[in-house]
């Protein structure tokens, strides 16, 4: 989320575990894949205000991240 907002775009976390919602019961026991996931899932801007610059800056902006995630072996 930091390297999309340092690059323009505004990021933020998606939705959040059910288990953590007061709505509905805790969780039994651990659940380290869902706190793996949860840890790192972002919404991304989508619909229809983006134009295509906006579309083609995101769509740069990602793939610029994960090049670099790649390279630096995170």
């Amino acid at each position: 989320m930091r390297f999309c907002a340092d690059n323009g775009i505004t990021a933020t976390p998606a939705h959040r575990r059910n288990d953590r919602m007061t709505a509905f019961p805790k969780a039994d026991g651990p659940l380290p894949q869902l706190d793996d996931y949860d840890s790192k899932q972002v919404a991304i801007p989508v619909g229809w205000w983006l134009d295509e610059d906006d579309k083609r800056m995101i769509v740069h902006t990602i793939k610029k991240w994960d090049y670099k995630v790649r390279a630096d072996g995170i």
